[in-house]
């Protein structure tokens, strides 16, 4: 492998009197021992040994050690401390680059193996002397060291271990003091001593086709971090990258600096009120207020469609949107004059725009209970598409069917049905008329007159008529409250379980 030289000095640990500044790109991929026979010093060679010859010659990129060093030799040269042996010197230069080498066999071995993130990272704390994170361009581990005590290290590293992802409230924190735009902004690993972090870190912005899709973090709280191990960080990104690449079930692509606090609350696996709370507070959201979420599965798989249905849903309303295995999971706040009718409204609207499916949960009292009323909107998206065939489902309008769609895996649901539904359904059949669907809409509309006549399209007398003609051929009561439930129970029964 080609080893940064400042990598190498430093795992030597090298006093030198003469200490010109090494750049980065100054690469060793062999040591030679130079003698005063010498005739030419190639690039990319160390070379070691008494003193450097006056008529030899060098390419552009060699370098030396050398105990004597006279004048200025035209390249990068550094003299030894008094006392050293160049036998030894050399030696140990020999055994760091080829500890090197081996490490990198095994980093290569993993890489076209396709070992996997994980254990890459074990491999970097080791040969780092310091754990490391690799994150995506959310802040979302995708692996990690785990070897470090917990209580040795920041808050900040903790809650990556523990949680998985970078909490909001710190991302927040960073953007505003400009410590994200000032990690995004370098091209090579830098070290960094930032105010949001209790440790230094170097961080290497992976990019990707020129979009940064995530980070590499070494984190210095084992060992001091050196200048070598800087140099050697840029080497370890891009081999980060290689298995990328290689490895495609992997996909970094940056999304909302929120989308993993969301995911993990309505996922229910950030459960802790108090930390819920603490990372809410940057949304500017209200613990206990008012609130629904939509999970919402798009026509087609589109990238940058999605990218802009999430923009526009951010818009319309008070919400934070996030991408979850493809679809979007939407949080509403409901606060102020914002009720969820007129949500409603702008959602059946969204969608018949852009196509899919989408279930909508109750409006709920509390951001921590998130995760009970995403399992209502999972419930509304598959009845929607399963059972209705509607693109738009609210569980406030369907939750009965939910129970009836729950219990008719274990009950035949005819026997639950009153018997003046299937008597009022052959009359219909036999004579031409629409007793059941009058029956259903005064029902529905709390016996209403006026109300349900309208949404029959026929006069008041005419309903009043065909009610106590109903009344007549079937004996119901309709001043029994039992027996009004039970016939709103069965008309849900026969329009969506039994079809008929």
């Amino acid at each position: 492998m080609d080893l940064p030289l400042i990598t190498l000095l430093d795992r030597m640990n090298l006093q030198t009197e003469s200490h010109p500044v090494c750049p980065r790109t100054l690469l060793v991929k062999g040591i030679r021992f130079l003698s005063e026979h010498t005739e030419r010093l190639k690039k990319d060679y160390l070379y070691i040994g008494p003193a450097i010859p006056k008529r030899a010659e060098y390419e552009r990129g060699t370098a030396a050690l050398v105990c004597k060093l006279e004048g200025n030799p035209g390249f990068f040269a550094f003299q030894l401390s008094e006392g050293e042996e160049v036998s030894y010197i050399f030696n140990q230069a020999q055994d760091v680059l080829e500890e090197m080498n081996q490490w990198e066999e095994q980093l290569k071995e993993l890489i076209y193996g396709q070992k996997g993130l994980q254990e890459m990272m074990q491999l970097f704390s080791k040969i780092m002397g310091n754990p490391a994170y690799l994150v995506d361009s959310s802040f979302k581990v995708l692996a990690i060291d785990q070897a470090p005590v917990l209580s040795e290290i920041s808050a900040i590293w903790k809650h990556l271990v523990t949680y998985g992802y970078l909490s909001y409230d710190i991302l927040d924190q960073m953007r505003r003091a400009d410590e994200i735009r000032l990690m995004d902004s370098y091209e090579k690993a830098v070290i960094f001593h930032l105010d949001s972090f209790n440790n230094p870190f170097i961080n290497y912005n992976l990019r990707w086709e020129g979009k940064i899709r995530g980070h590499l973090f070494i984190v210095g709280y084992f060992k001091k971090i050196t200048p070598g191990d800087v140099a050697y960080a840029d080497h370890l990104g891009r081999l980060v990258l290689l298995a990328l690449e290689k490895d495609m079930k992997y996909s970094i692509s940056r999304g909302k600096d929120y989308e993993n606090f969301i995911h993990h609350v309505v996922s229910g696996t950030l459960r802790e009120k108090e930390e819920i709370h603490r990372q809410l507070a940057p949304l500017m959201w209200d613990m206990e207020g008012k609130y629904c979420v939509m999970r919402y599965l798009p026509e087609e798989e589109d990238e940058i469609q999605t990218e802009v249905m999430c923009a526009e849903l951010e818009n319309m309303h008070s919400s934070k949107p996030v991408i979850m295995d493809g679809e979007i999971v939407t949080i509403f706040s409901l606060e102020g004059a914002k009720g969820i009718e007129k949500l409603e409204k702008l959602l059946e609207e969204f969608i018949e725009r852009n196509g899919g499916y989408a279930g909508l949960s109750d409006e709920f009292d509390g951001f921590y209970r998130s995760a009970v009323y995403y399992r209502q909107a999972l419930i509304c998206l598959d009845m929607g598409r399963e059972l209705l065939k509607k693109p738009f489902v609210s569980y406030r309008h369907y939750a009965v069917l939910h129970l009836l769609f729950m219990g008719q895996k274990n009950v035949d649901m005819k026997m639950v049905c009153d018997k003046t539904v299937f008597r009022l359904l052959d009359y219909d059949r036999e004579h031409h008329t629409e007793y059941c669907r009058t029956l259903e809409v005064y029902i529905r509309n709390e016996r209403n007159i006026g109300a349900a006549a309208e949404e029959l399209y026929i006069h008041r007398n005419t309903l009043l008529y065909r009610i106590a003609r109903l009344k007549y051929l079937t004996g119901v009561d309709l001043d029994d409250y039992q027996t009004r439930v039970r016939l709103g129970v069965s008309f849900y029964i026969v329009r969506y379980l039994i079809g008929i």
